[in-house]
């Protein structure tokens, strides 16, 4: 694995972040759903706060990203527990399309959480870093 797809931390950086599990109405029936807060900053120092929920921390982190101004749209992800010598983890894959293009990132984390919110930048700056 190349370090391209995992330290992607610029030109968005995940300041802070929390998650929770709200249920969500939906046809009469509450069905399960995370809900995504995060305060992100830019190259510049412009700070984003976005805030979405979805069925997964991926799709929910994604359209927060959506709401906060870029263009992002979850294609795929999925994420699993790790252990090694540092104890145990998560490691997080997704794809994400940026203005219609795809993107791959990987995140690497103390929980499937964090794992995920970094898989989804790093695919994200990915994108932006190739952006003129």
């Amino acid at each position: 694995m190349t370090t391209e797809y995992v330290d992607r931390r610029s030109p968005l950086v995940l300041k802070e972040s929390t998650t929770w599990n709200p249920l969500v109405q939906a046809e009469g029936e509450a069905s399960p759903a995370v809900s995504v807060e995060a305060l992100l900053v830019n190259d510049g120092g412009l700070e984003i706060r976005c805030r979405e929920v979805g069925p997964s921390i991926a799709a929910a982190f994604t359209a927060a990203l959506t709401s906060g101004g870029h263009d992002v749209r979850l294609d795929m992800s999925l994420d699993h527990q790790v252990t090694g010598k540092a104890g145990p983890g998560a490691a997080a894959y997704a794809q994400v399309s940026v203005w219609g293009t795809p993107f791959w990132g990987v995140g690497l984390g103390q929980s499937v959480t964090e794992a995920n919110l970094e898989a989804v930048l790093a695919a994200v700056n990915r994108a932006l870093a190739l952006r003129p």
